[in-house]
């Protein structure tokens, strides 16, 4: 799973810390609206969902702003290349640890990047998508069987409905010969399907019905579910997600149990009615998977009851509210969103070295105070070409478009090695679809390698100098970046 592993790992994480209050508030505040708790229940699985997605656009943003021009700064010791590469190959170098090392070395790595666990979030995956669709296959199938079969006045009454609750979609109301709930399905082009036995109804009981059923669509619930079902399959081993799932549909059909009480009728009147159709009609497993029945499984007595009783807010939400409440939302959001990059942040500024070369050819390493020899046992400085090859060639300089050198492979295949001790810390493909990666080293140091033909090393790895981390493709040059901190530097200077 690679990178997407973690991702998915700390979404879990981050996304179970907000559902939990959110669920404790949707059990426990009995007095608040249905459209409020589904509101809020939906905001925090859609975070499952955002928090990847910004992730991403994070990270094509702060891609291209970590070259920074370094201004010339006043050093107080030169350090010659050649000492540098003599004194750390005669000494023992102990990597300096970080807590970010301790946390990608340990058990959770190997199980994120191991090949099982792919299979079986794959199956996951797949199966709890494939009870979707079945939903949706058998929905479709049902609406071929069915018919228009209503009088014009059952007709008149539906358009009637539909012009006060101003919709203005194309809906199709079918009738089928099955004992089935009244349900509503599809976004674009929604279907109220109604069972055979409605030709024997009430007008009352129809309008109960109609009223139900369009304010399924009046809301938006089917593009709802579609939604809530794709988070479902992404993390279907989340079980406090499920929870949250199960207790969304739930208020689904409390919140239009409220909107048909608001349009003025007896809640006595309503409660009677339903009680009827939940006891008359079922609604078909897999056919819920992607419909809204109003028949749906859950508990018949909290149903009725709070549509009896007069203390439970029947406030509905309308833009303004809607509009405040997600602002809110988000500023609680936002900070999970920062916390390892804050953190990140953080320690390359407190910890991140400048490199400067002077006109001799020298280079001078420094960290804002005075360096001297010995301060290099905790330092690992990427060191030496990473190209095993017996001939080193430069095809491109340094620049400040390319952030790097490009590098001549003498043939296919050559393999790459690491220029210093660190901590495989991204892998991916960039625009050009070239494979690379990015390993950490210790005090903000950091390695970009670009032209893989395929990595051998996974990410949260510690590699070693001069550890083999994958080879060439077919391309003849190969790209190589050092970055310091927030800035990148001509390797030439580390280069053998």
């Amino acid at each position: 799973m690679s990178s997407w592993g973690f991702v998915l790992l700390d979404t879990t994480i981050k996304g179970t810390l907000l559902l939990v209050p959110v669920l404790l508030v949707s059990r426990l505040a009995r007095r608040l609206s249905s459209e409020w708790k589904h509101m809020l229940l939906l905001a925090g699985i859609l975070s499952f969902v955002a928090m990847p997605a910004v992730y991403a656009l994070l990270s094509l943003i702060q891609v291209p702003s970590l070259h920074t021009v370094v201004e010339p700064v006043t050093l107080n010791e030169k350090i010659t290349r050649e000492g540098v590469r003599n004194f750390i190959q005669a000494e023992s170098l102990p990597t300096q640890g970080e807590p970010s090392v301790a946390v990608a070395n340990s058990l959770w790595s190997l199980i994120i990047n191991s090949k099982l666990m792919s299979i079986l979030w794959g199956l996951g995956f797949a199966w709890v998508l494939g009870r979707a669709l079945l939903g949706r296959f058998l929905a479709r199938s049902t609406t071929r069987k069915a018919r228009k079969d209503l009088s014009e006045e059952r007709l008149e009454l539906f358009l009637e409905l539909c012009e006060r609750l101003k919709i203005k979609k194309n809906i199709r109301l079918l009738v089928i010969d099955r004992e089935i709930s009244p349900l509503t399905f599809g976004y674009l082009k929604p279907v109220i399907l109604l069972p055979g036995e409605v030709q024997s109804w009430s007008k009352e009981r129809l309008q109960l019905v109609l009223l139900h059923e369009l304010s399924h669509i009046r809301r938006g619930d089917n593009l709802t579910q579609l939604v809530t079902q794709i988070v479902s399959a992404l993390y279907w081993f989340n079980p406090i997600l499920w929870l949250a799932v199960k207790r969304l549909r739930v208020e689904q059909e409390n919140a239009c149990d409220i909107r048909v009480l608001n349009s003025g009728v007896k809640p006595s009147t309503y409660a009677s009615h339903l009680l009827d159709i939940l006891r008359m009609y079922y609604s078909p497993r897999f056919l819920s998977e992607a419909t809204n029945p109003m028949g749906r499984v859950c508990s018949t007595e909290k149903r009725i009851v709070s549509i009896l009783d007069t203390a439970v807010s029947r406030a509905i939400l309308n833009f303004r509210s809607v509009s405040w409440s997600a602002f809110m939302l988000i500023l609680l959001i936002l900070p999970s969103f920062f916390i390892n990059i804050v953190r990140t942040d953080a320690r390359e500024r407190a910890d991140y070295l400048l490199v400067q070369k002077d006109s001799a050819g020298r280079f001078s390493i420094t960290n804002g105070v005075s360096i001297h020899l010995t301060d290099l046992k905790r330092q690992v400085v990427p060191l030496g070409s990473p190209l095993n090859q017996s001939v080193l060639s430069i095809q491109a300089p340094y620049s400040v478009q390319s952030q790097g050198l490009d590098l001549l492979v003498n043939k296919p295949l050559t393999p790459v090695i690491a220029t210093a001790d660190g901590i495989v810390q991204y892998t991916g493909t960039d625009a050009r679809g070239q494979k690379y990666l990015i390993i950490r080293h210790a005090n903000g140091l950091s390695t970009v390698y670009t032209g893989f033909n395929e990595a051998c090393v996974a990410l949260g790895q510690r590699v070693n100098q001069g550890e083999e981390i994958g080879c060439t493709g077919n391309n003849k040059t190969f790209h190589y970046e050092i970055r310091i901190g927030s800035y990148s530097t001509d390797p030439v200077a580390f280069l053998k």
